[in-house]
């Protein structure tokens, strides 16, 4: 049950708007008895998980022949480089939003390109010439 306070016995309508900032108490009851104690829980106004806006991400050129930029909205946590074999070839943490990775030794051929931003990562393709 949900309550307007820790201990009173006003138990909230299910058709309660939440509103942010707002402190609510949720007890729990099984078989029939109810919890003592009253879990303190303060609403939100983002209760959503982070996310990775891909379309914020820029990686450049592609394909590259030397210097690969990539650049996101964000601060980039980390960038790996897998070969097609799934062997890492580059892995460098940052806190930077734009980051070169210098490719002008590897060979030609796919790569992935591993993005971390706020935890989540993606993956693209990177085409080395």
């Amino acid at each position: 049950m949900w309550y307007s306070d820790a201990t009173g016995s006003t138990v909230l309508p299910t058709s309660t708007v939440l509103v942010s900032g707002t402190t609510y108490y949720a007890s729990q009851t099984v078989n029939g008895c109810e919890s003592t104690t009253r879990l303190a829980v303060t609403a939100g106004v983002d209760l959503k998980t982070p996310s990775f806006e891909i379309s914020n991400l820029r990686y450049y050129p592609n394909p590259v022949q030397d210097v690969l930029t990539v650049d996101y909205s964000e601060a980039i946590q980390s960038v790996q480089l897998y070969n097609m074999l799934g062997q890492m070839v580059y892995n460098r943490n940052t806190n930077a939003s734009k980051v070169t990775i210098d490719m002008a030794t590897m060979a030609a051929g796919n790569y992935i390109l591993q993005v971390t931003v706020k935890g989540i990562t993606k993956n693209v393709k990177v085409i080395k010439k």
